[in-house]
């Protein structure tokens, strides 16, 4: 799916002009990104609590994190 015309690297500018155009209100924008900020701490400990092989785990937390930051830089 293609979001603000794109489908690599999306960042937050992206998912603020899908709101926009969804016509989505700032308090209730607010809160999505809040709650993906939550899932991200709950997604480090379940990965951390894993059955993964470790080199796996550290592969995943990479690039989750990597993810994360140009969503939230």
């Amino acid at each position: 799916i293609a979001i603000n015309g794109r489908r690599n690297k999306i960042d937050m500018r992206d998912f603020e002009a899908l709101a926009d155009s969804l016509e989505i209100n700032d308090k209730r924008r607010r809160r999505l990104f809040e709650a993906a900020v939550a899932i991200h701490k709950k997604l480090k400990t379940i990965t951390g609590n894993s059955f993964l092989p470790p080199a796996l785990k550290t592969k995943f937390t990479q690039l989750v994190e990597e993810r994360f930051k140009r969503l939230f830089r």
